[in-house]
């Protein structure tokens, strides 16, 4: 048993139908500069609002105990890990 199928496309899109190629046009803009920011608060006490420049900088920032006021340990360390920073929360 043999079978014989023909593809034909008509329309001026086609691949057949309009002998010329298609313009594929790419609107590319530079990726814009990310902030890094967190801020945890309880009844007793606030980190205040961080904001860093990097990962790497808010992954350190979020184990210095000064800077965080000694504030949200365990949800600074939650948050440590679960960004998968480098290194051990200490």
């Amino acid at each position: 048993m043999l079978f014989l199928i023909t593809l034909v496309s008509c329309g001026k899109d086609g691949p057949l139908g309009s002998g010329g190629e298609k313009k594929i046009i790419y609107k590319i803009t530079p990726a814009e500069k990310e902030k890094y920011t967190y801020e945890f608060y309880n009844e007793n006490c606030s980190t205040g609002a961080q904001m860093f420049e990097t990962f790497f900088e808010a992954c350190d920032g979020l184990v210095d105990h000064e800077l965080n006021k000694e504030c949200a340990l365990e949800d600074r360390e939650e948050l440590f890990s679960n960004a998968h920073c480098p290194g051990d929360f200490s």
